[in-house]
């Protein structure tokens, strides 16, 4: 039903828009021999327009004309391309593949769109720095919002090669290698990844650039208004009205916060050695109209952090294995995830049966893989809802150097996250060997051995993340900076018991959870009768399910683990919903305690749905004493809240002594008892007739709080009574 909804909207949005000409198009070139290549036109264009978009000429004869020119050579001519060889016509599909198009039906009321696909072989006349491949039309949409007179524009795309490098004189251009899209959604952000593969392995930078007038002779104008320019072509950017660019990965953000038709046009540079080489752009045409409510899916980087980019250190059997979590704020979806590019020697990645699935890329690259310039993988996520975004991630392949120092990897783990920081505590204090040209860049660093080492093996300079001479809080700093990278993997984390005592858990005593409230969640670790003893450390992720305003953060104030005077506090958002953290006392002495340890800060979002679970989780939980030694004997309980609507919070108190919520109520009853002091009470519901609905004996055990279900009573207003020995206390209750 939501997608039949999305698409009468669509094409209510599409009558009025009455779309003309091309939508899309690029060249890309391969080299054959010296001065060489074979050019190729890619066009894409609205199957319900027949009579504009591609020449007549082409329609009928599979031909179309490129201009190549050479201002530097005095060169100029034209090529016939043609569509030999080539798919001519093939049916782009977008949003729901399954549906019917017009391009497949004339009679569909759904869109879609032509690929038109044309090559020639030329030979250059003679070698020059800026030869140029051009493609001319003579018109744009009337209906594009973001140019100026769209309809008195040209429309022109290009691909450049210079012959006069120092590295053979040839060049392969890039090659996009992820299709057009050209129907988004307004009001939903959008990730779509540009990557373009390069033959020749030379390094590539991506960037927006302005569509270009006729014939290339200059920029189109943006409208003066809104702030429309090549590096904001939405618009004036604000938090729902942005398009940006990962000059390295090739992801594209974007969102619009306006129903309209935009023009974006990308551009992708390869350098060899430092020398411009080549360049290539994209013309894009968007369609953002008005659809379902439901969210897109979305994709983390490396190890579920913000960081698209991982690394392996290449000696022999190293491995490099990292994971990308697919999430929908639309729990109800499912995600699947999809490789878009080929994988790379012997890599492979796998999927999870989860419902929103995580992957798993796996490579153990060999000796002839390394190379300065990274390897390509991208991604898809893809919801049930016809929903998709692709994000790309880079992998690079390092020479293998022995007992390299990396920073921010202070425990040599060859990965970079909040366990580093426990080392950072045992060394803090220890000074050593000034590690020469220290950088906090990701690359290996040579520095002779201190004189000590960890319990692990592990030399002490490895903790001295900056590489001044000296291990001390300073020494975050790098942790966070290259939080995720990875250069080989081996060290598992979260070894801990599932039952028994002491307990880390969430204290959720009293805590009532509201759309748009922000609640503050004690972190409690042993109990007075079961106290945590030699501790120095602890590690390890919180993360919260639901949807939230804020990232998550996390305070050590009250702690009995540490403060401010003994410890490091490190924490690192991966997402709004995930929080790595670590507390790691500074002065080389264990401790025992028992009750808080420190508090999770949740800001609830306004659109939090009431009756929604907000469930609260440990993950990757490291313990450690003084000596680096892992502590397993403790058990890690995770815990869910109800969100109720603000107008169904009522707390009744009766002498200040008892407190009941949510009320109304729908399933589970919390009551707080402020003030009974006995073991054993006599719990029991009555309508307003005074007829017993419910009837229970509840044992306390020490506890001051318990639950009471309430589903099968009907809706209405109940007596609730709490009889003991002593005492007893009557609050009203509403269903």
């Amino acid at each position: 039903m939501k997608k039949l909804y999305f698409f009468l909207l669509f094409v209510l949005f599409y009558s009025q828009v009455k779309a003309t000409h091309l939508a899309a198009g690029s060249i890309y070139y391969e080299y054959l021999s010296p001065l060489t290549y074979k050019v190729h036109l890619l066009l894409y264009r609205d199957c319900k327009i027949i009579s504009v978009g591609l020449p007549a000429n082409a329609m009928l004869a599979g031909t179309d004309m490129l201009s190549i020119s050479s201002m530097t050579c005095g060169q100029s001519f034209t090529i016939n391309v043609d569509t030999t060889g080539n798919n001519t016509a093939k049916v782009v599909p977008d949003m729901c593949p399954s549906i019917i198009n017009w391009c497949n039906d004339p009679l569909s009321t759904f869109p879609g769109y032509e690929e038109w696909h044309y090559s020639a072989v030329v030979t250059l006349p003679m070698s020059c720095d800026d030869w140029v491949f051009g493609y001319n039309s003579c018109c744009r949409n009337g209906a594009i919002g973001n140019l100026a007179n769209p309809l008195s524009l040209g429309y022109f795309i290009s691909a450049k090669l210079n012959t006069l490098t120092s590295s053979g004189n040839f060049n392969n251009s890039t090659q996009y290698i992820v299709g057009n899209g050209f129907n988004y959604l307004a009001n939903q952000p959008y990730t779509i990844n540009q990557t373009a593969i390069d033959p020749d392995g030379d390094s590539l930078v991506f960037s927006l650039t302005s569509p270009q007038n006729s014939n290339g002779s200059g920029p189109c104008p943006y409208l003066s208004t809104g702030g429309y320019s090549a590096t904001d072509p939405l618009g004036t950017p604000t938090a729902t009205n942005y398009a940006n660019i990962d000059p390295l990965t090739g992801n594209l953000h974007f969102e619009s916060a306006l129903q309209s038709v935009d023009v974006i046009a990308i551009n992708i540079d390869e350098y060899r050695n430092g020398i411009l080489v080549g360049s290539t752009m994209r013309d894009l045409q968007f369609n953002f109209i008005n659809g379902s409510p439901n969210s897109l899916p979305t994709l983390s980087g490396v190890n579920s952090t913000s960081n698209y980019y991982a690394s392996v250190n290449v000696c022999p059997g190293a491995t490099l294995n990292f994971t990308a979590a697919g999430s929908d704020v639309d729990l109800a979806d499912s995600v699947i995830i999809t490789p878009l590019t080929s994988l790379m020697g012997s890599s492979t990645f796998s999927t999870n049966n989860a419902l929103q699935q995580t992957g798993t890329f796996s490579w153990t690259p060999t000796i002839a893989d390394i190379r300065p310039n990274p390897y390509f993988l991208v991604l898809q996520a893809k919801d049930n809802n016809c929903h998709s975004v692709s994000y790309g991630y880079l992998i690079y392949i390092n020479q293998c150097t022995a007992d390299s120092v990396w920073a921010g990897d202070a425990n040599a783990d060859f990965t970079v996250n909040n366990y580093d920081v426990l080392n950072i505590g045992i060394g803090n204090g220890t000074t050593g060997i000034v590690r020469p040209g220290a950088t906090t860049n990701w690359v290996a660093e040579y520095c002779t051995n201190w004189s000590s080492n960890f319990m692990s093996g592990i030399n002490y300079k490895h903790a001295d993340c900056n590489g001044d001479g000296s291990i001390d809080a300073l020494d975050m700093n790098p942790v966070s900076l290259n939080y995720g990278q990875i250069h080989l993997k081996k060290e598992n984390i979260g070894q801990y018991k599932t039952a028994g005592l002491p307990d880390l858990y969430f204290d959720l005593t009293g805590i009532i959870v509201t759309p748009g409230s922000t609640i503050q969640v004690p972190v409690m670790l042993g109990t007075g009768s079961a106290m945590m003893n030699n501790v120095y450390g602890l590690a390890g992720h919180f993360s919260v399910s639901n949807s939230l305003s804020a990232p998550l953060s996390f305070s050590n104030s009250p702690s009995w683990l540490g403060n401010v005077t003994n410890s490091f506090l490190f924490q690192k958002n991966i997402n709004s919903n995930d929080i790595a953290f670590t507390i790691v006392r500074s002065n080389q002495t264990n401790v025992n305690g028992s009750g808080q340890i420190g508090t999770l800060t949740i800001p609830i979002d306004i659109t939090a749905i009431p009756n929604s679970d907000l469930a609260l989780y440990f993950s990757d939980l490291k313990m450690i004493m003084n000596d680096g030694s892992e502590i397993t004997d403790y058990n890690v309980i995770n815990d869910t809240l109800k969100i109720v609507s603000p107008n169904d919070v009522t707390s009744i108190y009766s002498s200040n002594n008892i407190e009941l919520y949510p009320n109304p109520v729908n399933d589970y009853l919390t009551v707080k008892l402020n003030a009974m002091t006995t073991e054993t009470i006599s719990v029991s519901i009555a309508d307003m007739l005074g007829n017993i609905v419910l009837q229970k004996e509840i044992k306390l055990n020490g506890e001051k709080e318990f639950k009471l279900n309430t589903a099968m009573l009907s809706k209405g207003t109940y007596s609730l009574q709490l009889i003991s020995s002593a005492e007893s206390y009557s609050a009203k209750l509403t269903k």
